[in-house]
């Protein structure tokens, strides 16, 4: 299993540069942005230099495909994220390429009854997750996973 994250490095220099989501001040500011790549042990494997205001879901896939070329653990590869690499499509890729996900939904989403829709023997569940930041904020979040019987 490998962590996938966004992280912003605010900048206060007089250089043009881009400007990103600051989620620490929660405003726009100039800045850099990389994606950090973990393993299951939070041990960082490699960074990534994105666009500041790149949403993470814009890299997922590529970060999962490049752990596949360097020889990831074994035929499958998981990979997780929070809220910020969260969109369908980028869901249905992962899953049609193979790779396993466990991510956190936004709260705004509205999501299909998984127990309705999604067999039992197929690995996928949903359920509810309060993080301590997610409290502060006073919302909640349903945590996704989906691992095919086949891992």
């Amino acid at each position: 299993m490998y962590g996938i994250d966004g992280h912003f490095k605010r900048y206060s220099g007089k250089e043009p540069i881009d400007k990103g989501w600051n989620s620490k001040a929660r405003l726009v500011t100039k800045g850099l942005q990389d994606v950090y790549v973990t393993d299951e042990h939070g041990c960082m494997l490699y960074r990534k230099p994105v666009g500041a205001g790149d949403a993470l879901s814009s890299h997922v896939l590529d970060v999962a495909q490049a752990l596949r070329e360097g020889g990831g653990e074994g035929p499958r590869i998981v990979v997780a994220f929070d809220r910020g690499g969260f969109a369908f499509e980028v869901l249905n890729q992962l899953d049609q390429e193979g790779f396993g996900y466990i991510t956190y939904v936004p709260a705004k989403v509205n999501m299909p009854d998984l127990d309705r829709v999604a067999p039992e023997d197929d690995g996928i569940g949903a359920g509810e997750w309060q993080d301590r930041k997610s409290t502060r904020l006073n919302s909640s979040h349903t945590d996704i996973s989906r691992m095919p019987s086949s891992a």
